[in-house]
């Protein structure tokens, strides 16, 4: 297998991932990745909303701790496994509509672990000035539980 995954590649393998489990149930989407970043995508739809009418923090929750494990696994050498071991977020505004967007960026990669910042801005909105907004910041710690040869 070769070092780093075409972004094709990573498009495919974390498509392929999310079908069935708990990624599609939430209806996460992978849009780009590769060493050191990843960015996916979160279409709101009723189910994910609170009872106020804004996405549920959870569901925010969610798609930061996928973005940070996506990147973390195409960051560490290929066929690790990362479990995360920390996920810290700070809510700043809700959102009601359209789509969210997360991209994690690498703070520090480690032989056994790796900690990312990731971002979740609103993708659109009716509120045309809610666009490319901050939703939410987070950071977390993912950890390699099995590598290549172990």
């Amino acid at each position: 297998m070769a070092e780093e995954m075409t972004r094709e590649q990573a498009r495919k393998f974390f498509e392929d991932r999310f079908q069935g489990g708990f990624n599609q149930l939430v209806g996460l989407e992978f849009v780009d990745g590769g060493k050191g970043f990843a960015k996916l995508r979160l279409p709101l739809r009723p189910e994910l909303l609170q009872p106020t009418g804004i996405l549920h923090g959870g569901a925010v929750a969610t798609l930061a701790d996928v973005a940070g494990g996506v990147a973390a696994h195409l960051t560490h050498p290929l066929g690790s496994r990362c479990v995360t071991v920390e996920l810290k977020i700070n809510f700043l505004r809700g959102i009601s509509e359209g789509a969210v967007i997360a991209e994690s960026s690498a703070l520090h990669v480690g032989r056994r672990t790796s900690v990312w910042e990731i971002r979740v801005a609103a993708e659109s909105s009716a509120d045309a000035g809610a666009a490319g907004r901050l939703v939410a910041f987070a950071t977390a710690t993912f950890m390699v539980v099995s590598a290549p040869g172990e």
